[in-house]
């Protein structure tokens, strides 16, 4: 489990290479410290 935050998230989906990355064996994740947006649980 990969645990983050909204805006870590969000930064991360920003990153021009983010849509390239395999992230196939990633099974799980979970926002704490406060609740995702629906716009970056969507994406």
């Amino acid at each position: 489990m990969r645990p983050g935050v909204n805006t870590l998230f969000n930064a991360l989906m920003q990153h021009p290479i983010f849509k390239t990355i395999d992230f196939s064996s990633l099974k799980l994740t979970q926002a704490g410290g406060m609740a995702a947006s629906e716009a970056t649980a969507r994406d």
